[in-house]
């Protein structure tokens, strides 16, 4: 397991190389990857699998999560620096 923000292009472009869909995409696809891993981690408990493996999960999910508010984060920035530019014009 483990998280690669690599990945995740918002986190590293440049605002004005991106757009809303990008972000937008980008959490999709988080949210997506996190009810994935919680739905892993629920299946895992029903059988009682390993809790290595649960907590491996667990972990992910934190790195995910902490993703999720560098993203959300970003997004904020992107609209402000959006909105700046429309008042400008």
């Amino acid at each position: 397991y483990g998280l690669d923000r690599s990945y995740i292009r918002v986190l590293d472009a440049p605002l004005e190389a991106l757009t809303a869909e990008d972000f937008d995409k980008t959490l999709e696809s988080m949210a997506l990857r996190r009810n994935n891993i919680e739905s892993e981690m629920e299946y895992l408990r029903e059988i009682e699998g390993e809790k290595e493996d649960i907590e491996d999960l667990g972990r992910e999910l934190d790195e995910l999560d902490a993703l999720f508010a560098e993203v959300i984060d970003r997004k904020e920035a992107f609209d402000k620096a959006i909105k700046l530019e429309d008042e400008e014009n």
